[in-house]
């Protein structure tokens, strides 16, 4: 089954761990130093191009791709182990980034530029 829903995703990756006897392995630690390594594999791909040149690249785009999968994959194993809920912790995210860079305030500003603004 391909599903876009996060939980469908997260029954797979629970499967797919189970079948190969993963689970043991599926520490807070672990699990939190594999999504920042596969998170570094796919920055990987970025060094030492430019913008332009990363968009066109259709086999660097297909690498990013992968990596990014990879990334999801252990996010929601993470989420798991320390049962966070990931699309609640997203929308509660999201509104703390609304109130906190109020659309009017910081419009066309990053966030660091909103915050280290002058009065």
């Amino acid at each position: 089954m391909n599903s876009d829903r996060l939980s469908d995703m997260l029954q797979a990756v629970r499967q797919t761990s189970k079948e190969r006897n993963w689970e043991k392995h599926h520490t807070p630690k672990n699990l939190a130093m594999d999504l920042v390594r596969e998170a570094s594999e796919a920055l990987e791909h970025f060094v030492w191009a430019t913008n332009e040149e990363i968009k066109k690249d259709k086999k660097r785009i297909k690498k990013i791709q992968d990596e990014l999968g990879d990334v999801l994959h252990s996010m929601l194993l993470l989420a798991d182990v320390l049962k966070i809920d990931l699309p609640k912790s997203f929308w509660q995210k999201l509104e703390k980034v609304k109130k906190r860079y109020p659309a009017d305030k910081v419009y066309g500003q990053t966030g660091y530029e909103y915050k280290n603004r002058r009065n």
